[in-house]
């Protein structure tokens, strides 16, 4: 699925080994937080299968989803560049399964490529 995805898809296959070799799976089950909201960004995650919610709860206490990650998309790359906290909770919202890359080797990534 991350190779039928659009951005994934349409690199390099030097770069998309490059991505892999410094990528962990991570199989998660629904509920599990990935991140919080005001804490710092620690990975750079493709979703392999399942879904991912990316939401907050608001001022009045109802749950706000932004959007949900599928198979094939990309997030947390933003924070992990600009060094800001997580805009967002990230929480599995069904079993799935994950590649993970750290922000050390992201930055390994983006300074090699």
């Amino acid at each position: 699925s991350l190779h039928a995805g659009p951005w994934f898809g349409a690199l390099s296959e030097t770069l998309r080994c490059a991505v892999l070799a410094r990528s962990r799976v991570s199989r998660v089950s629904t509920g599990t937080v990935l991140a919080r909201r005001c804490s710092l960004a620690a990975d750079w995650i493709g979703v392999i299968r399942g879904a991912v919610r990316l939401g907050t709860v608001l001022r009045d206490g109802r749950p706000f989803t932004l959007d949900l990650v599928g198979p094939g998309q990309w997030f947390g790359d933003i924070a992990l560049i600009d060094g800001k906290p997580n805009d967002l909770d990230v929480v599995a919202q069904v079993p799935s399964t994950l590649l993970m890359v750290s922000q050390s080797d992201m930055r390994g990534l983006m300074a090699d490529h």
